[in-house]
């Protein structure tokens, strides 16, 4: 949950869990609850605590070694505009 943020919303928190094993789950915030039901997919930072839990074995060496990369980047670098997203 992000703390510290700038000023108050309101929102609903949830479980997502994950397809391919319910006992795994992250919690998630919307401000906007009526969309949460047309969504296709989520996204974890690379820097996410928990986004080894949710690497599947088969994309393993590739995820890892984004993160590792990801990883080495600076803030600045990680949130410039003028790149290619991944």
């Amino acid at each position: 949950m992000q703390k510290n943020w700038i000023g108050k919303s309101k929102g609903c928190e949830f479980e997502m869990k994950k397809s391919d094993d319910k006992s795994k789950s992250i919690s998630v915030y919307t401000t906007r609850i009526d969309t949460v039901f047309g969504m296709t997919y989520a996204v974890l930072a690379p820097d996410h605590h928990h986004v080894s839990e949710f690497i599947s074995p088969k994309q393993k060496d590739s995820c890892l070694k984004y993160i590792d990369n990801a990883n080495k980047k600076s803030d600045q670098d990680r949130t410039q505009d003028d790149k290619e997203k991944t």
